[in-house]
């Protein structure tokens, strides 16, 4: 794997995983510029949409307890959801961005104050208004309102807070001790800042921390993450989210099929200003790079070592290709 030293991403770390034994894991960059911390094993990266990865696991888990089930219409957890056709929209619909829910990142009440949305309620609120864009199921258009949608599905099915659950029921038992939605403006230790060329180099806050054309992400931050990204993990503990699935410690067999396809393979990426993350599973092998700069610092890799790893596994090409990111910081 040593030829993989040139492709790391300029702010970031990797890991390669197969069977739970590492083949390489580095980083480069730094956390914070002005403070000159680097990035380290410890480091805790914006995941953007990688997050649905965590919300589709949690979905499949209430559906193996026989609390829903895929096909239900959504509308039969979300008897508040009134909009046209919405009773139309199944939960695997959504799963598959095939619902026709838009996108919630446009929603111009979000644009407004997005420091303050916090909670899955309030970002369920701004889905839950917003009209439908095409017929459900008639159509695949990337769509995080409809992750927001899952979210609020697995808060009212399960009882508890969509974080809490995600924090008790798929962080905790994979181990993913450093992971988690952080308030924008919480002081968490070793969390990255995010770095971008596409931002207000005007804005006071930026103040001294800059470097070559990049200033903070900060201004395109949200209170905290949702359901459809916008959480924090380090890479570690990414790839250890895949070895409790492989393990059994999450789902089943046929839930984790549902997941990943057969043959264990997926690819997702996820991606904002100042955030890029990719995540590929393929057979026994997983390799997750978090990168705290603008896209594609991170998902460059799915033309590299992405293929090395398939080639590695007997496959010939990804089963499901990345999702592009949503844009969700």
């Amino acid at each position: 794997m040593g030829r993989t030293k040139g492709l790391l991403p300029p702010g970031g770390r990797a890991a390669l995983d197969k069977g739970g034994r590492t083949l390489l894991a580095r980083a480069a960059g730094m956390a914070s510029r002005v403070a000159r911390i680097p990035n380290t094993p410890a480091t805790r990266f914006n995941l953007g949409s990688l997050n649905k990865i965590f919300t589709h696991a949690a979905i499949e888990q209430l559906a193996q307890a026989g609390k829903l089930q895929l096909e239900d219409p959504v509308t039969r957890y979300l008897p508040d959801y009134r909009v046209a056709n919405g009773d139309k929209i199944t939960l695997r619909m959504l799963l598959q961005h095939r619902g026709g829910v838009p996108d919630v990142l446009m929603n111009p009440e979000l644009e407004k104050e997005p420091e303050k949305v916090r909670t899955q309620a309030a970002w369920y609120a701004l889905a839950r208004e917003m009209p439908l864009r095409f017929e459900p199921g008639a159509r695949q258009q990337y769509s995080n309102g409809g992750f927001v949608l899952l979210g609020q599905v697995i808060a009212n099915v399960s009882g508890e807070d969509y974080y809490d659950y995600i924090r008790k029921h798929v962080y905790g038992p994979a181990g993913m001790a450093r992971s988690d939605h952080y308030a924008m403006d919480g002081r968490v230790e070793g969390m990255a800042v995010g770095y971008t060329t596409d931002g207000d180099r005007g804005n006071p806050a930026v103040g001294a921390d800059t470097a070559g054309g990049r200033i903070p992400n900060t201004g395109s931050l949200f209170g905290r993450g949702s359901a459809a990204g916008g959480g924090y993990s380090k890479v570690e503990d990414s790839v250890r989210f895949a070895r409790a699935l492989r393990d059994g410690k999450l789902l089943d067999a046929d839930h984790v099929r549902d997941v990943f396809g057969e043959g264990f393979q997926l690819g997702i990426a996820g991606g904002s200003p100042g955030v890029n993350g990719l995540f590929v599973a393929e057979g026994p092998y997983t390799l997750v790079v978090l990168s705290n700069q603008d896209p594609p610092s991170a998902e460059h890799f799915i033309d590299t070592v992405g293929r090395m790893v398939r080639r590695a596994a007997g496959l010939r090409a990804p089963a499901r290709p990345p999702l592009k990111a949503g844009g969700h910081p």
